[in-house]
């Protein structure tokens, strides 16, 4: 089991561990209320979606109905790109590693999945556990949740986290030339 951790002022703000199953993988997400309100507020209101309308990869734990919030910010859709690495929040019910072309370079990225962090009750004291099936190795977990917990933390960093920013002009008189006339 390999658990990746977002702090916010010495609190979580978010959890994701990652471990292997019988199944394959699971993940199991917890997170500040903060951040299903960020998600809520990026959504129509009171819009959500089935997971399952999206991708049929991930099947769900806790008695969740697979409700996520429904995107409406173009600035969350597509690939985003952070010193950490690259991620993406629309791929809901797919892989939680990407190979995609980035459309600046052309090149072949690994991008992770972080769509989870659009399912409803989140914040809950359970938060959401989801599985996957696929054949994974103990590194191959580990490099995974540790790339999780980089992008999740760009993540906040670029959307999320208080920023401040103070914009000041200045001006200083400018003595005037007074002319005669005579």
């Amino acid at each position: 089991m390999y658990e990746t951790e977002v702090r916010k002022n010495g609190e979580t703000f978010l959890q994701t561990v990652v471990e292997r199953c019988k199944r394959g993988m699971k993940v199991t997400v917890t997170s500040h209320p903060k951040l299903e309100e960020f998600f809520q507020v990026m959504s129509a209101p009171h819009e959500t979606v089935q997971v399952g309308q999206y991708g049929r990869e991930w099947s769900l734990h806790n008695h969740h109905d697979g409700h996520c919030y429904e995107l409406i910010a173009d600035a969350l859709i597509g690939i985003k790109h952070s010193p950490a690495g690259h991620y993406r929040l629309d791929k809901l019910g797919k892989p939680l590693l990407l190979n995609e072309t980035d459309p600046n370079t052309g090149s072949s990225i690994s991008v992770i999945n972080l769509s989870f962090l659009r399912f409803v009750g989140l914040s809950s004291g359970q938060g959401v556990t989801f599985e996957m099936a696929n054949v994974c190795t103990k590194d191959s977990i580990k490099t995974l949740a540790r790339d999780i917990g980089e992008v999740s933390r760009a993540f906040y960093e670029q959307y999320i986290r208080n920023v401040k920013m103070v914009v000041t002009v200045s001006t200083s008189e400018v003595p005037s030339t007074q002319s005669s006339i005579l």
